[in-house]
């Protein structure tokens, strides 16, 4: 091989590349470039199939027999990666193995089986690509969402895999300042041998229905742990440092569900606040998509009017559907008739996309209560009032969806100086909570979005108020004064470089076109990993055990538990 050849290919290794997720992370890898090393346990036919389909396809792999447990081997398939194709950049164990039956029952042997492959095995692994990956390089295992189900039989299987998940972190931690990324992928039912078998129908039809998962998948095609290419873009992290992520294969991230197709029709949306920031972007894909969008957008005549021209010439450039529509979100009569401008020329009305907000900055004490009430009355009171004014037609139809631009502060990192708006934001989210249970048996759809703080793309701290009360802002200065002034730098910090704040755009997009109550509440979309999305798996998945025992389920959809 020549060194020139050497140097322009990414190389993986995935285990368990014979079958099921593996087999088609193989193919998958080697569509997007990828030399790959098929390491299989003991199908060499399966695994040679792989590798001609790869061939076949024009790209390059080796099949090789290693036992994932077995040290020596585990540093041979390495060895082989390196001598082949010049090196290791991305490692998938995909490699397990599952028995099923009541603590009490399982054998032991079955127990010892288990921990063999799942914690000894990615133990061995995982050590072997701590020594060998290179600069720019992943690390990807494998869990399971049972570990945070409990499900009955499932107890030795989901111990192992909550075993892959500490490591992991542990992993991701050892390996700060590599430049090389850790994470973890913890799948639902997904249509492979492993999961179907011993199954009868009946038992994965019940796995599939059940809130968790939201559908039964295929193995994925184009998952958001995908390994980064080109190299020096580490997913989700800036150069230089090592991060660990647990990632639920929900529709969001595995669109291709079993029986479950994704909206082909195109849909009418109304989205708040699209003259910058999130509504901007988001109004923009939407349309791109397919979708006829109006994007409410106030003082269209005056204050906005560059920001309306702006959205014209996207709409011939691209020759999409997107319209301006006169929406202050402070006035039921502004939203009133810019529902009515939506329906005299569309005849429906299918989405809505929360989005009006504003942002202000400062100590608390300094915001007197007539700015707390503004900035609630922007926030909160807007989207009540354009619920008032669209609901009617969306529950007449029996079908719609509300889309709310959250806030990660609501349940994660909460930055002082930020109050009134964190106060706001968290109120709006219990707003949405509330209509989510209320909406559900007119057909309507709830969604909830959770932004991190990003500090650039947005208008967001660019425009952020100010308190009135200068005297007593004046008064924190002296301790704080520091502080304040970076505040937005210090969260900018947190923020990977590479973070796109165009990802809130397509998160939209995505929920948007999932099928009608398949869609989970909420999606998050937060580089600095603030902890939101820990706190609201809990809160949520409270909250939907609090109806059951209620006798509540049917305020419930695929998606109410993240």
């Amino acid at each position: 091989m020549s060194t020139q050849e050497t140097a322009a290919t990414r190389v993986a290794i995935v285990t368990g590349g014979s079958r099921g997720i593996g087999r088609e992370t193989v193919t998958r890898l080697a569509a997007d470039g990828y030399a790959v090393v098929v390491r299989y346990a003991g199908n060499r036919d399966l695994a040679e199939a792989a590798v001609q389909d790869v061939t076949a396809a024009g790209g390059r792999a080796v099949a090789v027999r290693a036992d994932v447990a077995d040290e020596g081997q585990v540093a041979e398939l390495f060895e082989t990666a390196a001598r082949e194709f010049g090196g290791v950049d991305a490692v998938v164990h995909a490699a397990g193995r599952m028995y099923l039956a009541p603590i009490a029952e399982l054998d032991l042997a079955e127990l010892d089986a288990m921990h063999r492959t799942n914690i000894r095995g990615t133990f061995v692994v995982a050590r072997q690509a701590a020594r060998t990956l290179r600069r720019g390089g992943s690390f990807i295992a494998f869990s399971t969402s049972v570990v945070g189900l409990s499900f009955p039989a499932y107890g030795a299987y989901s111990a192992s895999k909550g075993a892959v998940e500490a490591m992991t972190m542990v992993l991701a931690r050892e390996l700060r300042g590599r430049d090389v990324t850790v994470n973890a992928v913890a799948p639902g039912p997904t249509a492979t041998d492993l999961f179907l078998d011993g199954k009868d129908q009946e038992t994965v039809a019940r796995l599939a229905a059940q809130p968790r998962w939201s559908g039964s998948a295929r193995p994925p095609t184009s998952p958001r742990w995908w390994p980064s290419w080109p190299p020096g873009r580490p997913l989700g992290q800036r150069a230089g440092r090592a991060r660990q992520r647990r990632h639920r294969l929900t529709p969001l991230t595995t669109p291709l569900l079993r029986g479950i197709m994704t909206t082909d029709t195109p849909l009418t949306v109304l989205v708040t606040g699209a003259s910058s920031g999130f509504g901007a972007l988001t109004v923009r894909a939407l349309a791109d998509a397919g979708h006829t969008v109006y994007a409410g957008i106030r003082q269209t005549a005056t204050r906005n009017r560059p920001a309306v021209a702006a959205l014209d010439r996207y709409a011939a450039e691209h020759g999409v559907a997107l319209h301006a529509a006169d929406l202050d979100v402070t006035s039921q009569d502004s939203a009133d008739a810019a529902v009515a401008q939506v329906l005299a020329a569309e005849g429906r009305l299918d989405v809505l996309v929360h989005n009006a907000g504003h942002m202000v900055t400062g100590p608390a004490e300094a915001f007197t209560p007539e700015q707390l009430a503004q900035l609630y009355d922007v926030n909160v009171l807007g989207a009540q009032r354009v619920n008032r004014a669209a609901l009617p037609h969306l529950r007449g139809r029996g079908q719609g969806l509300l889309v709310w631009i959250g806030s990660s502060s609501t349940r994660g990192g909460c930055p002082p100086f930020l109050a009134p708006y964190f106060a706001a934001k968290a109120a709006m989210d219990a707003l949405a909570v509330s209509y989510a249970a209320e909406l559900v048996r007119f057909g309507i759809d709830t969604a909830i979005v959770v932004p991190g703080a990003f500090t650039s793309g947005t208008n967001h701290f660019a425009h952020a108020g100010t308190p009135a009360d200068t005297g007593r802002a004046d008064a924190y200065d002296e301790r704080y004064g520091t502080l304040l002034a970076g505040l937005d730098q210090r969260l900018g910090a947190l923020v990977p470089s590479d973070a796109d704040v165009a990802e809130v755009a397509e998160a939209v997009v995505r929920l948007v076109d999932l099928p009608a109550g398949r869609r989970p509440l909420r999606t998050h979309v937060d580089p600095s990993r603030d902890g939101s999305e820990v706190v609201s798996a809990v809160a949520d998945r409270i909250r939907v055990d609090f109806f059951r025992r209620a006798g509540l389920e049917d305020l419930l959809t695929a998606g109410s538990s993240l």
